[in-house]
């Protein structure tokens, strides 16, 4: 990096990396607090390690803004899929309906459901998303991972783990 100006620049670096097979990802909390659970849809809940193929349920997951007395703005919540598991995209499916949703913008995409919000001190919010075990097999279970885009005080993830899709 060179300066051809006469004024102060500032650089930062900034590095990211995937965890290598096997590795796990421990939950943290800043600011912010991450819970995930995993029900099917009569209401009983459901480990990740052991879901039939063919199950329906919902990944429900709520962020709480810990940090006392500061609202937190531009929040983005980050929820990718194993690979055995499908995501029911209700836009698709015309089952959609925004009008009371937590979040601002949902982005759905094949491997991950991306949520964008504001959150209060001290509030809740929860979100959910159908999603079906599809393919047999074990598979790892990515942290979710939530963080003010713009504000390194308010972050926190769920740990990572592994699921696995079995036959019936």
């Amino acid at each position: 990096l060179k300066n051809l100006s006469e004024g102060k620049i500032f650089a930062t670096l900034v590095t990211s990396a995937y965890p290598s097979a096997g590795e796990k990802i421990p939950a943290k909390s800043n600011g912010l607090s991450i819970s995930v659970r995993y029900m099917s849809e009569d209401g009983k809940t459901l480990e990740p390690s052991e879901i039939v193929q063919g199950t329906e349920f919902l990944s429900i997951v709520s962020v709480t803004n810990t940090s006392g007395n500061t609202d937190c703005y531009n929040v983005a919540l980050s929820e990718k899929i194993p690979s055995g598991w499908e995501i029911f995209n209700d836009r698709l499916l015309g089952t959609a309906s925004d009008e009371s949703a937590p979040w601002t913008y949902r982005d759905i995409r094949d491997d991950r459901v991306n949520w964008f919000f504001d959150l209060g001190k001290g509030a809740t919010k929860t979100f959910r998303i159908k999603l079906q075990a599809a393919y047999e097999g074990e598979f790892n279970l990515p942290a979710i991972k939530c963080e003010a885009m713009y504000d390194r005080d308010f972050s926190a993830n769920t740990a990572s783990g592994t699921a696995k899709v079995i036959r019936k």
